[in-house]
């Protein structure tokens, strides 16, 4: 009965991607074959098994748009959405979360991005075994048409993910922007030492490829540590920092950076209440723009995309307008 208990939990908690269910499949039935003494089922569910791991190596490393810098190879074994969508389901069945709407708006997410992109690398694993550092770390990339300016985008807490990287850059890549998403570590404190220190090294890239202005997207956590480190952040020479996106987080600095500034914000959000945001944007007077999204809880970049595409896309157009 073990085997399938073990498959019907699964499937309950996500249910599995075909590759991520095969998987576990072809490992259950070659550890069944193998107490079985089944010599030659056990070794067909291995290779089975190993197959799946050798083609996501050749065809998991970038996707038809989205491409990786300095990865790890292990970033393409495990199909993001089996692990998020299993780890949110615990996170929510042990009482840690409780955002309604929080899998169904990582499910559709999930959907549209393999739509788009096929099979697609994630440093999530990669940041649970090795802590990026600012001479080692991961970053996603979305390129767009445009040289002069770019998007960068901070992940929250529990590391990069890649499905709300390609969601933030949609509006982007829509207005020729490109997009790079760097990696720290799974507090996604952009604020600490490690993570400032990785978005120094970002930037400095961006302008040495001759990008001039830049917008910031900070999600969750990373929206909190960039509300935090924006009023005390160097941009290289030559790069202006054309505006911030406070996206699901912000800490409401006592002095906040006078820049342009949006706060999108879901008013059903338990995770990081509407309050802070609220006070943000009032703090920043005419320089701040509040999108509240009524209806929407932590989650709403991929329950509500199209708002947000709308409102990011209209904010870059005045903070990045075309040369």
């Amino acid at each position: 009965m073990a085997p399938f208990a073990f498959v019907g939990a699964w499937v309950w908690l996500g249910p599995p991607t075909f590759e991520g269910g095969l998987f576990g499949l072809a490992l259950l039935v070659a550890c069944g074959a193998f107490v079985a003494r089944r010599r030659a089922v056990a070794l067909g569910g291995l290779a089975v098994a190993v197959s799946l791991v050798m083609a996501r190596l050749l065809f998991a490393a970038e996707g038809h748009h989205l491409r990786v810098d300095d990865g790890w190879w292990i970033d393409r074994v495990l199909p993001e959405r089996d692990v998020a969508l299993g780890a949110s389901r615990l996170l929510l069945l042990a009482g840690v979360v409780d955002e309604p709407g929080m899998l169904e708006a990582l499910r559709d997410g999930y959907d549209r991005l393999r739509d788009e992109e096929g099979w697609v690398p994630s440093p999530s694993l990669s940041t649970l075994v090795h802590d990026p550092t600012p001479d080692d770390f991961t970053t996603l990339a979305i390129p767009g048409t445009r040289d002069d300016a770019a998007v960068v985008f901070l992940h929250g807490s529990m590391g990069s993910v890649t499905v709300a990287c390609w969601q933030v850059s949609r509006a982007a890549s829509a207005r020729g922007l490109t997009t790079v998403c760097p990696s720290t570590d799974l507090s996604g404190r952009w604020d600490r030492t490690g993570g400032r220190a990785i978005l120094d090294v970002t930037l400095r890239r961006l302008s040495e490829r001759g990008v001039r202005r830049v917008v910031i997207v900070g999600l969750s956590a990373g929206g909190i540590g960039l509300s935090r480190l924006a009023p005390r952040l160097r941009m290289p020479n030559e790069m202006t920092l054309a505006g911030v996106v406070q996206l699901s987080g912000t800490a409401a600095p006592t002095h906040p950076r006078r820049v342009r500034t949006l706060v999108l914000q879901g008013g059903r959000d338990t995770m990081t209440p509407p309050g802070p945001a609220r006070r943000h944007a009032r703090a920043l007077g005419s320089l701040g723009e509040l999108v509240e999204i009524p209806e929407a809880s932590h989650w709403l970049l991929l329950s509500h995309p199209e708002a947000v595409d709308e409102a990011l896309g209209a904010f870059l157009e005045r903070t990045l307008p075309g040369p």
